[in-house]
């Protein structure tokens, strides 16, 4: 859109929408401006900017009635939401939760309530709207969002979980925000599942951001299904103060093109941060994995675990950076990138990057990328198994540790049954 007063209407009209406060207004005015001025994130080994629109006319696009999509009632206990775009399909927070101050809910939401809290942490610290392109485009273009806010010294036994569906009935973009709050010495674990509904081409420029305060611990698992018509750029990115530890376990599913740029700054001193990640590409999809830990803190611990398979003519690209800096006194960096190709025309990409500006420090990294062990696929075959179902088990196995650090069992079996799903085309 080029006549520059039309935008900021459009834009300020989609802020008082969603009842935002006059400070996220001007911000958001603010991010526009700065879209044009910043440069792209950069991911090594990768153009991903040639493939991924920003749009800039269809954001604030209404969502679509979805009647169809029936309630359900989770099988586990604790904090349910499932939204459609920024609509709430279903939502239960216990009352034990809601009396310890626990909030959850969408974004939009929590402003009318919680307006202080939003304004407190929304993209302040943790995601800064100025940090590149892309921060400032979602920034400005926001459409739908989520808050779980944990107060000091509650501990949520039961895993929350969060159900997204992107609308692609139209072509507006999913800009989704997801904000995570522990406070000092809070404890919880989050599952998060992203699908889609609808098969229109849609970008989508996504933001899960964890501010992780002192001695807190949050155990993030995620299923991330869209669909192959969505082009996508997904930014998890946490910070931890002293003591706080946030573990991630990532099940990158997607069926489109798609960078997931996932950051952990371990700030404060003894924080800890697992980052595990396994994907699965196929068809002609290009994903690439951008996996980063920073250690700042003394007797900070980060690991970086990745594995991916590859089928099809698809491509996957796998980064793992590790950075120990200067002070960071008997900190620790490890990672370990492995790809297996299970075809002539599949291409994988591992980069491991340990950059260590201290001497006292501990770190190490292993990458590998090759063909499926045929010895293994023999040994499976000689026990009277059939080819492609000893892949399938070979995949499975090398895929497993990301699927048993999920909590709940129904979503370890839906990540299973997505894998097996793609496995379908061998």
């Amino acid at each position: 859109m080029s006549n520059i007063t039309e935008l900021n209407d459009k834009l300020e009209a989609h802020s008082q929408q969603l009842k935002e406060p006059a400070g996220m207004t001007e911000k958001r005015l603010k991010a526009a401006r700065l879209v044009d001025e910043l440069d792209f994130p950069e991911i090594e080994r990768s153009h991903y900017y040639r493939w991924l629109p920003l749009d800039t006319d269809n954001f604030n696009q209404p969502v679509k009635s979805q009647t169809e999509l029936l309630p359900v009632n989770p099988s586990e206990d604790g904090a349910y939401l499932r939204t459609f775009h920024n609509e709430i399909l279903d939502q239960y927070l216990p009352e034990e939760l809601a009396e310890q101050g626990v909030i959850f809910t969408t974004i939009s939401q929590a402003i009318e309530s919680h307006a202080e809290l939003i304004e407190k942490h929304y993209m302040t610290d943790v995601v800064a709207l100025d940090q590149d392109k892309l921060s400032a485009h979602h920034y400005a273009y926001m459409n739908a969002g989520v808050f779980l806010y944990i107060p000091e010294n509650v501990e949520v036994k039961n895993p929350i979980q969060l159900h997204m569906i992107q609308d692609a009935t139209s072509q507006k973009p999913f800009n989704q925000h997801v904000l995570i709050v522990m406070e000092e010495n809070s404890q919880a674990s989050f599952v998060e599942k992203m699908a889609t509904e609808g098969s229109e081409e849609t970008p989508a420029n996504i933001v899960i951001e964890i501010s992780a305060k002192e001695n807190s611990r949050i155990n993030y698992s995620t299923i991330d299904d869209l669909s192959e018509t969505t082009s996508a750029f997904i930014r998890r990115q946490a910070i931890c103060d002293a003591g706080a530890n946030v573990d991630w376990a990532i099940g990158s599913m997607n069926n489109g093109n798609v960078v997931l740029d996932a950051y952990t700054e371990l700030r404060g001193k003894g924080s800890q941060s697992d980052l595990k990640i396994v994907s699965l590409t196929h068809g002609d999809q290009e994903q690439i994995i951008n996996s980063h830990i920073l250690n700042i803190g003394a007797q900070t611990a980060g690991n970086i675990f990745q594995h991916g398979a590859i089928l099809d003519q698809s491509r996957l690209t796998f980064n793992a950076i590790g950075k120990i800096e200067k002070d960071a006194k008997n900190a620790d960096a490890q990672q370990e990138s492995r790809l297996l190709m299970f075809s002539e025309g599949a291409r994988g990409d591992a980069n491991p990057i340990l950059l260590i500006e201290e001497y006292e420090v501990t770190a190490g990294h292993a990458a590998s990328v090759g063909q499926i062990d045929e010895e293994q696929l023999y040994y499976l075959m000689s026990r009277g198994i059939h080819r492609k179902e000893a892949m399938r088990l070979a995949i499975r196995g090398f895929l497993g540790p990301v699927i048993q650090a999920i909590p709940l069992a129904s979503v370890r079996e839906e990540l299973i049954d997505n894998i097996e799903r793609k496995l379908r085309s061998l």
